[in-house]
């Protein structure tokens, strides 16, 4: 019975290490693919560093003013400009809504107060109001109000959908080369939005915009090339634009090339790239990067065994409700690797992720009620957790509950 017992241990602890090594290859690739469909507009963050360029313009140009009003009241927008740049929301849009100023003020500062009605940021998130703000400066030319108007009625946001007036905004912003107008239309032509549906021709706006350097295109290029989706599976072509898209900060990217550099997928395995790419993620809150990053201080890939710090990066994934992280956490917890052996605490942890759907949380959980560990065990529950794995294709699940059915 003893060594019965034994070998089913050696089991586990070969389950658990092969239920990390599929969450890092293919749920950390795939999570975020969902995220690619999106359309996407000009942030308030980029409109920030646009107002500050424009400020270091104006301080090199002399400006000539009609008259001593129109003089004090640019003075006064200046401030306004000025929190703006240094993201102080609040105090530019209290200048900016002073109805003796309207007169005053240029395309910039309307599509300003556009994005802040947009985002919610200085002022109540309005899309009605984010909408007006848009037309009016889109009207004068305004090539980031066109592309963002797009978007608004590509979304029906503040506006009724209307894809046809979506894709006149935005053909009008992209003849003009802006690559965020040119990606929204392959988004459109890839879910037949107002146009028939035309994968090849989503992919070829695409590729326009993330040669123009635009992260989104370059981050569902990677995805296409990676899960062939309108194109042939060619993970180095896959690796290139994850690259690309990740060398600009995008932590959704970096998330995707981090195990393909851990793994040798569409480039020569290197654990010490997978870190810096893991980290890089990681540091801007990714929970997916997190969890990778506990994975490879718990392992010892490219770096020294550290359990205090797997600890402290699959907890920072599982406080945001990651279930990968709170599923690795609870392996911790149940194998006493770090921490002491606490079956609570892993019971706690592994309901945590099985309730979200997981099938590798719903299989420890099953696990932990045939064993009886943190609970009087439950040959029941056991069935119905192996059971909702299993139904998701986990294969030892499927062994499991067929070895409790014939038992």
């Amino acid at each position: 019975m003893i060594k019965k017992y034994e070998v089913t241990i050696k089991n586990q602890q070969k389950m658990r290490a092969l239920i990390k090594y599929v969450i890092v290859i293919f749920c950390l690739v795939g999570s975020s693919n969902i995220y690619s469909q999106l359309p996407h507009w000009s942030t308030l963050k980029e409109q920030s560093q646009h107002q500050r360029k424009l400020i270091q313009q104006k301080k090199s140009t002399p400006v000539n003013y009609a008259n001593n009003h129109q003089k004090l009241a640019d003075l006064e927008l200046d401030k306004a400009r000025e929190y703006f740049a240094n993201e102080q929301y609040e105090q530019a849009f209290a200048i900016y809504i002073k109805s003796e100023l309207e007169a005053y003020l240029n395309g910039n500062d309307l599509y300003n107060i556009g994005i802040m009605y947009l985002e919610g940021n200085g002022v109540s998130q309005n899309d009605f109001k984010a909408f007006y703000y848009f037309k009016k400066v889109a009207e004068t030319g305004n090539l980031k109000a066109q592309t963002n108007l797009g978007v608004m009625y590509m979304d029906g946001r503040g506006v009724d959908k209307n894809y046809s007036e979506a894709l006149k905004w935005l053909n009008s912003a992209a003849s003009n080369g802006i690559d965020l107008a040119i990606y929204n239309i392959g988004v459109m032509y890839s879910q037949g939005l107002g146009v028939p549906q035309n994968e090849s021709k989503a992919i070829s706006y695409y590729k326009k915009a993330a040669d123009l350097g635009n992260v989104y295109a370059q981050y569902k290029l990677g995805n296409d090339y990676y899960f062939g989706h309108a194109v042939g599976i060619d993970y180095k072509e896959a690796f290139k634009w994850y690259l690309k898209a990740s060398e600009q900060g995008f932590d959704f990217a970096q998330i995707n090339i981090a195990p393909m550099y851990q793994n040798g997928i569409g480039v020569e395995q290197n654990y010490t790239e997978a870190i810096r790419w893991y980290r890089k993620a990681a540091e801007q809150n990714n929970s997916d990067a997190q969890n990778g990053l506990g994975y490879m201080y718990e392992n010892g890939l490219g770096i020294n065994v550290n359990l205090d710090l797997a600890i402290y990066w699959y907890r920072k994934a599982a406080e945001q409700n990651n279930p990968f992280g709170q599923c690795n956490l609870g392996h911790m917890y149940r194998g006493g690797r770090g921490v002491t052996l606490n079956f609570e605490k892993a019971l706690y942890w592994f309901r945590k992720s099985a309730e979200q759907g997981n099938c590798f949380g719903e299989f420890n959980l099953g696990q932990m009620y045939e064993f009886g560990e943190g609970l009087d065990q439950n040959i029941e529950e056991a069935r119905k957790w192996y059971g909702k794995s299993a139904d998701q294709g986990y294969e030892y699940a499927k062994k499991r509950l067929e070895a409790l059915t014939n038992n």
